[in-house]
């Protein structure tokens, strides 16, 4: 492929994940964790009456950063406490390895799409920050089932009700990325939203492979 028709310029996209880094970083310093938890879970209450529109809002450019980075951290913790209390008998380095891969898991199921739709998103570009909170909300449903996976590892019995409602937050999420790439990509005809957003799946997928194969 020839460099000029490379959807987005390397070196902007050096300098794009630089900027979002160091965003991210001063958001983190800046951030009353007690304060904007409670925004965060206002807003998440917002989203369960309406949860496309509150796609909408962050593809929109609405500064929800720090409720994204909020909720990327509950989804770190719930999956390492997950993963705690649902420990089999197995070797304390297979433990560690484990804790380490639901660590990672949420960082790039949001970073890996929202870094594709960067790419992909050549005309009506978004920053990256803004694809980040996008797929951080559109992840909510997935937030929690890992909730909810822990209360299935303390209660016998209980996957019967959580293996369905599984299936169906699953169902939700990828309801929610569509609209959000619909939203950023800022595509009209359906047809070329459902190729970007296959693109998206499958090199979201892979590349979740290929984190836990190198893992």
């Amino acid at each position: 492929m020839e460099k000029d028709k490379f959807p987005i310029d390397k070196e902007e996209l050096k300098n794009e994940t630089k900027d979002t880094v160091d965003q991210i970083k001063d958001t983190i310093k800046n951030t009353d964790f007690k304060k904007d938890a409670l925004e965060t879970q206002g807003f998440v209450k917002e989203m369960v009456s309406n949860p496309i529109e509150a796609v909408k809002r962050a593809a929109s450019g609405e500064n929800i950063l720090s409720k994204a980075i909020i909720l990327i951290v509950l989804w770190i913790a719930l999956n390492v406490l997950g993963s705690l209390t649902g420990f089999l008998p197995v070797k304390f380095e297979d433990k560690i390895l484990h804790i380490i891969k639901v660590t990672i898991d949420p960082i790039v199921r949001v970073l890996a799409p929202a870094l594709v739709i960067l790419i992909l998103n050549k005309n009506n570009k978004k920053s990256l920050i803004t694809n980040i909170c996008t797929m951080s909300v559109a992840s909510i449903p997935m937030i929690a089932y890992s909730a909810l996976r822990i209360v299935g590892n303390l209660v016998s019995g209980i996957y019967v009700i959580i293996t369905p409602l599984h299936t169906a937050l699953n169902a939700i999420t990828l309801i929610l990325i569509y609209f959000g790439v619909k939203e950023l990509c800022e595509e009209e005809e359906d047809k070329n939203v459902i190729i970007k957003f296959a693109i998206v799946e499958i090199i979201a997928e892979l590349t979740l492979i290929i984190v836990s194969k190198i893992l």
